[in-house]
C-alpha cells in the first residue's frame, strides 16, 4: 500500500520545439550537428527554434543536443521563401518510402579522441548529431551505405573547418 503523502511524479523532458526549413528540391538525408561554438545560432519564431537546412544537408548549430519528447515541424521552402508544410513519417509498420515527408532517422555521435588515445562521446572533440531523411518518391535510397559513409566524411570535414574558424 502506498502512503497518502507519497506522490510519484513523472517528468517528461520536452525538447525545444523546432521548425525545419528544407530547400524545396532537397531529397535524401540531412544532419544537424549540435553543441559547436562555431555553429549557427538559430533564429526563433513563435517559441520555436528555426533550423534552415543548407543544400549540403549538414547544419552546424551552437545549441546542445536535447533528449526528450520532440516537437518538430517540417517545411519545404522555395527560393521566394514560401513554406509548404510536410508530414512527419515514422519508421516501422507504417513506414512507406513512397510517401512525401520527413522522418527522424536517429541520433548519435562520432567519438572524439581522449588523452589516453581512445575515442569517446564524452570527449570535447566528439560530434553530436541527429539524422533526418526527406522522402519524395520511391526512388530514394534510404539506408544506402555509400551515402552514409560520404555523410560521415562530410561531417568531419565541415566540423573541422568550422572549429578552425573559432
Amino acid at each position: 500500500m502506498v502512503p497518502d503523502d507519497l506522490f510519484i511524479l513523472y517528468f517528461y523532458n520536452k525538447t525545444t520545439p523546432e521548425t525545419y526549413l528544407i530547400p524545396k528540391d532537397f531529397q535524401g538525408k540531412f544532419r544537424v550537428i549540435y553543441g559547436e561554438q562555431c555553429g549557427q545560432d538559430p533564429k526563433e519564431e513563435n517559441g520555436r527554434r528555426v533550423l534552415e537546412i543548407p543544400s549540403s544537408g549538414i547544419l552546424i548549430i551552437k545549441p546542445k543536443f536535447e533528449a526528450g519528447i520532440v516537437n518538430n515541424e517540417y517545411y519545404f521552402i522555395d527560393k521566394d521563401g514560401h513554406r509548404t508544410k510536410t508530414q512527419e513519417l515514422f519508421k516501422g509498420t507504417g513506414f512507406d518510402e513512397s510517401k512525401i515527408g520527413v522522418f527522424l532517422d536517429g541520433t548519435g555521435n562520432i567519438g572524439g579522441q581522449m588523452p589516453d588515445g581512445s575515442l569517446s562521446s564524452e570527449s570535447p572533440l566528439a560530434i553530436h548529431f541527429s539524422d533526418y531523411y526527406v522522402c519524395k518518391n520511391d526512388s530514394d535510397q534510404y539506408g544506402n551505405s555509400k551515402i552514409e559513409s560520404r555523410f560521415d566524411s562530410l561531417t568531419h570535414a565541415q566540423v573541422d573547418q568550422c572549429r578552425r574558424k573559432d
